[in-house]
């Protein structure tokens, strides 16, 4: 399966998913699938990947091992992070009162599949 197929299968696999990526941690997007034309991933990967980077900083002077997965919730809708390979993660944007449950589940579930297509 392609990295676009496997990505567009977790994206049809979340009824409330508005986009899903595949983001390197230079904070490019490798590929990505959305139903929400006005989604801008790359923007969102931009500035988040600074965070994923600050949290895997802070995680290590803790000794609690990298960071696999992060959820951030705002008004306007739901982010999930989940690592895919010490350089890649993928990155998934829900409506505001989307199923978080299962989008985790299909980020984490999908996330070994995906990172054979790399």
């Amino acid at each position: 399966m392609s990295l676009a197929a496997s990505l567009q299968m977790i994206l049809d696999g979340v009824e409330d998913a508005e986009g899903v990526a595949l983001i390197g941690l230079d904070g490019i997007v490798v590929d990505e699938a959305k139903r929400s034309p006005t989604l801008d991933l790359q923007s969102l990967a931009a500035e988040y990947c600074n965070v994923w980077r600050e949290m895997d900083r802070v995680s290590g002077g803790l000794s609690l091992g990298t960071t696999q997965e992060c959820s951030i919730s705002s008004d306007a809708r739901t982010l999930i992070f989940r690592r895919v390979t010490p350089e890649y993660f993928l990155a998934m944007a829900l409506a505001c009162d989307g199923n978080t449950g299962r989008g985790r589940f299909f980020l984490r579930y999908n996330a070994p599949h995906v990172a054979k297509e790399l």
